[in-house]
Parts: structure tokens; sequence; C-alpha cells
């Protein structure tokens, strides 16, 4: 969903060559543009299964490029974005996460032990092959229906 409160949208069209976001730690460059196309395919990926308006995506991680493909993802559907702090305590972030619901969850790598623990039906390591797939086709591309390396389903018993 695209509309006239869209920042992004409007500033990708205005200069989408523009640096706007520089990682301190690599020194690596993401431009209006490529932030605009970033949002587009992680928008379609959670769409695809089943994000939409209202709905919450959370993020455990920490500072990284992914709060902003989450934010502007999540504008483009109606659903909510939710960082979590990752300096909570365990059962702070498992009182969050009861608390917003959330359909998907997004860890780093460092934390995906304690990702593990929380009740989400769905979580992807942001710094796996499989979030790296969606950001550049807007769906990954396994159609055996084996979950991706990276893409955890839970059963209805919570376990992985």
């Amino acid at each position: 969903m695209i509309g006239k409160s869209d920042w992004l949208e409007r500033r990708s069209r205005l200069a989408p060559g523009r640096v706007a976001v520089i990682d301190g730690d690599t020194g690596q460059r993401w431009t209006y543009g490529d932030l605009r196309e970033r949002a587009n395919r992680l928008a379609r990926f959670l769409h695809s299964h089943g994000v939409g308006k209202g709905d919450r995506v959370t993020l455990l991680a920490p500072n990284h490029l992914a709060y902003l493909d989450m934010l502007w993802a999540c504008a483009r559907l109606g659903a909510i974005f939710v960082p979590l702090n990752w300096r909570l305590a365990a059962t702070e972030l498992a009182e969050v996460v009861n608390d917003c619901t959330p359909s998907l969850l997004f860890v780093h790598a460092r934390f995906a032990d304690r990702a593990a623990k929380l009740a989400v039906p769905h979580t992807m390591v942001i710094e796996d092959a499989a979030y790296l797939e969606v950001l550049s086709y807007g769906r990954l591309k396994r159609l055996d229906g084996a979950a991706p390396r990276g893409w955890w389903h839970r059963g209805a018993d919570g376990r992985v």
C-alpha cells in the first residue's frame, strides 16, 4: 500500500541514486532507490506469507539495516513493525512477544538461541542466505515445500 504519506517512495523518486544509509562498520552504502527496492521485495515476501494490515512483524537484532527494511515493508502492507530490544532479558522479551503476538520474527544470528525460546509461528535469520534471497528476489526460490535454511516453521507444540 503506497499512499501520499510514503516518504521513502517520494524520496526515492526525487533522488534514487543519492546515498541514504552508510554502515558505520563496513562503509557499505545504500541509496534511496536501494532502500525502496529492499522494502518492496520484503513486502512482497511478507504478503506472500499472509502478512497484511494489522499483523505484527518483529525484529530482534543489534543496529542493522533490517530495521529500515522491516519498517518500510510493514508500512507498505499496513502491518505493524515491532522492534525488539536485544538488551532485554529473556523473560522481558517473552512478555513483549506474548503481548504483541507477531506473525513473524526476524532475528540476527547472534540472538537465534534467544529467539528459539519465543512463541512466534515463523522465524527467519536476517544474516542468512534465505533473507538475502528474499531481498534479491522478493521470494524464496525453493519450490519443493522444504523450509530453506534460516526459515524455521514451528509446530503446534512450539518446537522448531
